[in-house]
């Protein structure tokens, strides 16, 4: 305490009077000064005075919502990680995966995918499938799915035609390469000249 700061009893008038000025005592409630109740008075008004508003943020434009996608085609999704090697299609897969039996061109192209995996050693993941007969932006949400580097395009017909990277080529597939085999309906029908064309392009396909 400070001697110069207080009514002093006899006791401490000797003390200053030998020019002793401080001193360390116990809390006296009597001389304590009432301690200033600013925390009490702070936190009284966070608890009483609304906080402002957070400000708003500007109204979003609603994100263009993708086409959902049948659980036909989800099946697709399963097993696979992305990136994807290559990502096998034709025009009309997804109304041969809807037949009760698989039309003749259907069985070929998973018997060609079994004979890759079996003879040139691909790994399954190597490998995935989606159609080219639905919506652009279905098609286009399996290709973000995928991000396939190698796109395999089987006849009868294609979105293209002659140079692969041509304007349309990348129009319909992006940056991915693309490798055009043949009819798989004349390979189902037993074209043997078509399916070794196919086989040889296939062979070529480097990691």
């Amino acid at each position: 305490m400070d001697l110069d700061e207080y009514a002093l009893t006899e006791a401490q008038r000797t003390l200053k009077r030998l020019g002793i000025t401080h001193l360390w005592r116990q809390k006296d409630s009597a001389l304590q000064e009432p301690a200033p109740a600013v925390a009490n008075t702070v936190a009284t008004a966070l608890d009483t005075v609304p906080l402002p508003a957070s400000p708003r943020r500007p109204a979003q434009k609603p994100s263009q919502t993708e086409e959902p996608v049948p659980p036909l085609l989800r099946s697709l999704f399963h097993g696979k990680q992305s990136p994807v090697r290559t990502l096998w299609t034709y025009a009309g897969l997804f109304a041969d995966m809807q037949q009760p039996t698989p039309p003749p061109r259907l069985d070929m192209f998973r018997k060609i995918q079994a004979s890759v995996r079996s003879h040139l050693g691909w790994p399954e993941n190597d490998i995935c499938a989606w159609p080219l007969d639905v919506a652009p932006e279905l098609f286009a949400q399996g290709m973000r799915f995928f991000v396939p580097r190698i796109i395999i395009c089987f006849g009868p017909a294609s979105p293209v035609s002659g140079d692969p990277n041509s304007g349309n080529a990348v129009a319909v597939f992006g940056s991915s390469e693309l490798r055009l085999l043949p009819n798989l309906e004349d390979m189902a029908a037993g074209d043997k000249q078509l399916k070794n064309d196919a086989w040889q392009i296939l062979q070529g396909i480097r990691s």
